[in-house]
C-alpha cells in the first residue's frame, strides 16, 4: 500500500468529495482509529444460556433505528471508512481463526468484524465519526441485484457475530479473568449527538467547539485550511436558517446524484 491511510469503500456506497475530506482530515489527527461514517450498537441482553462457554449476557446487533433511539454508538461499518493500512495486515494474520472461518462461512459481518478487531487493538475504544453532515445525510446508495441484508436470517447472523466476535476478541469482560483487572479492554458504547440541531461533532473525541469561532492552526495544510474555511462559511449559512436543499453539502450530493443517475447507476 502506498498510503498509511485507506478509504474502505463498498461498490454500492457514494458519498461526495466534501464528506470524504471530512472523514480523512479527521483521521490524519487519529491515525490508531477507524473514523466511520455510519453508527451501529451492540445490545446487551439479560438472557443467559448456561450451556455456552461464554458465560456474559448475550450481546446482539442494534441497527441505525436503536443507535438513533438510544443516542449510543459503539461500532462503524468499514463499508465507508478510513482505516489506517496496518490493521488490514493484522487483521489477515492475526484475527482469531474462529472469526474468520464465520465470515466466510456465513458471507456476513466482515464490517463488524473488522470494526471490534480495532477496537480490541486500542483498549476497547469505539471507533471515531466524520462530522454527522459528512454520515447519513450525504449518502447515496446504489441499485444492487441482491444484496446479503435481503437474507431473511440477516438480523439473526449478526446476532450471533457481535455476541461471539465480542468473546473471542475479549470486548465483554477485557479478559479479566486472565489479566485479573476489571475494566481492561471493555467494549462501552458511547453517545453518538452531544447536540442534536448540529451538524458537525459526533461520537467520541468530539471536536464540540467547532466551529465556534475561525482561527486555522498555522501548520494545516492547504488544502484542509480551504476545507475548515468552507466549513465555517457553511455554518453561518445554518444560523440563518437557510432551507435543508440550498445547503452546500446537500447541493453536493445533489450533484453527485446526477452524475450517476447519468450513468445508469440507479434508477430515476
Amino acid at each position: 500500500m502506498p498510503t498509511l491511510g485507506i478509504l474502505s469503500v463498498d461498490d454500492d456506497v457514494l458519498r461526495p468529495c466534501e464528506a470524504m475530506d471530512a472523514g480523512f482530515y479527521r483521521w490524519t489527527d487519529h491515525p490508531d482509529r477507524i473514523v466511520g461514517f455510519d453508527f451501529r450498537v451492540h445490545l446487551i441482553s439479560n438472557n443467559r444460556n448456561s450451556q455456552r462457554l461464554d458465560t456474559n449476557p448475550m450481546w446482539t446487533y442494534g441497527y441505525l433505528s436503536s443507535a438513533k433511539k438510544s443516542n449510543r454508538y459503539s461500532m462503524t461499518l468499514p463499508r465507508f471508512c478510513f482505516i489506517h493500512r496496518d490493521y488490514l495486515d493484522l487483521y489477515t494474520k492475526f484475527a482469531p481463526n474462529r472469526l474468520i472461518q464465520t465470515v466466510q462461512k456465513v458471507m456476513n459481518c466482515e464490517d463488524i468484524s473488522m470494526s471490534f478487531f480495532v477496537s480490541a487493538l486500542t483498549g476497547g475504544k469505539v471507533p471515531l465519526l466524520a462530522d454527522y453532515w459528512a454520515t447519513t445525510p450525504s449518502m447515496i446508495k446504489l441499485d444492487t441485484n441482491q444484496a446479503i441484508s435481503e437474507n431473511n436470517r440477516h438480523k439473526e447472523i449478526r446476532d450471533d457475530c457481535v455476541d461471539k466476535f465480542a468473546f473471542l476478541l475479549g470486548l465483554k469482560d477485557g479478559f479479566s479473568a486472565l489479566k485479573n483487572e476489571e475494566d481492561w479492554g471493555v467494549l462501552e458504547s458511547k453517545p453518538i449527538f452531544y447536540d442534536k440541531q448540529s451538524l458537525f461533532g459526533i461520537g467520541e473525541d468530539a471536536d464540540l467547539t467547532f466551529p465556534a469561532g475561525e482561527e486555522l492552526r498555522d501548520d494545516l495544510m492547504g488544502s484542509r485550511k480551504n476545507h475548515m474555511t468552507q466549513l465555517f462559511t457553511w455554518n453561518k449559512m445554518k444560523k440563518h436558517k437557510i432551507t435543508k436543499e440550498r445547503f452546500p453539502y446537500e447541493m453536493a450530493k445533489r450533484s453527485l446524484y446526477g452524475r450517476i443517475l447519468e450513468l445508469g447507476l440507479i434508477d430515476p
